[in-house]
């Protein structure tokens, strides 16, 4: 994971330094309006340490996207999926963000915003995990950051824009579950257990969000951030591009990567994008 976060944060550091030495807000767009749909594969890999368990599969994943911008003013997306089967689960969520950018100068703006997003996972490997006769779980997981940077715009030409907004903000989570194992032997003495995994935490938060208009058809965005807690620290990051073929219509590629307490999520997703 350490060589992931490295090549991704060079790679958004090389990115931003090309697009840095430029001398005015673009204005590319005014207005960007765009929904997509989405199918990939989708990553998953689980560990229960308190059990023993430990689960790495993938599995085809569906998404849908709606994204609202207005250039200089605000920005809004919604992002929802499902991955039907993966690890023995049922994996849905919806993801969402929205900032708005204020107190505008000759660099760029102030920006605050919040980024929301819920995960349900229902499991049952049944008797497919070796020694235990059934394990079940049901985990719904509930993010809630709210952020606040500056957002830099600038413009190298006519075809060439980019954008960087820099941030800190707090992490809320709040998990809602619980566990049932049943290993395997006499019940009288491999009796099946509960457990309740529902906990509410805070993180300290940074990241930033780095996006590069090209040749007025081409849009690359990069974010990372970095949630930390009593030393632990875990990583997101998010990779996508929008190709415009033509004036309502977009290819589109996502890829997202998030470590969690108990494991991680990973995705690639292609789509087809439609401007309105």
């Amino acid at each position: 994971m350490k060589k992931k976060t490295a090549l991704f944060l060079i790679a958004s550091i090389a990115l931003g330094a090309i697009t840095y030495p430029a001398f005015s807000e673009s204005d590319y767009a005014k207005q960007i309006r765009i929904a997509t749909v989405n199918a990939g594969m989708y990553a998953n890999e689980y560990a229960d340490r308190a059990s023993g368990v430990e689960l790495d599969d993938s599995a085809p994943f569906y998404g849908a996207y709606l994204q609202w911008v207005e250039v200089g003013k605000f920005q809004v997306n919604l992002f929802g999926y499902v991955a039907p089967d993966v690890n023995y689960s049922r994996v849905s969520g919806i993801h969402g963000n929205a900032d708005v950018y204020f107190l505008k100068d000759d660099l760029g703006s102030l920006a605050a915003g919040i980024d929301f997003e819920r995960i349900d996972v229902s499991m049952d490997a049944g008797d497919a995990i070796p020694g235990l006769e059934s394990f079940e779980m049901d985990n719904a997981v509930t993010f809630a950051l709210f952020r606040g940077g500056y957002r830099i715009a600038r413009e190298l030409s006519p075809t060439l824009s980019a954008t960087l907004f820099p941030y800190v903000g707090v992490t809320l989570e709040r998990v809602d579950g619980e566990v049932a194992v049943n290993p395997m032997g006499p019940p009288n003495l491999t009796p099946e257990t509960t457990v309740d995994i529902s906990d509410s935490l805070t993180y300290f938060s940074w990241g930033a969000n780095l996006t590069v208009n090209a040749f007025r058809f081409l849009e690359l965005t990069g974010k990372y951030l970095m949630r930390m807690r009593d030393g632990d620290a875990l990583s997101t990051m998010t990779a996508q591009a929008n190709v415009y073929l033509t004036r309502h219509l977009a290819a589109t590629y996502q890829y997202k990567y998030m470590e969690m307490a108990d494991g991680s999520d990973q995705y690639n997703l292609l789509g087809l994008g439609f401007v309105f």
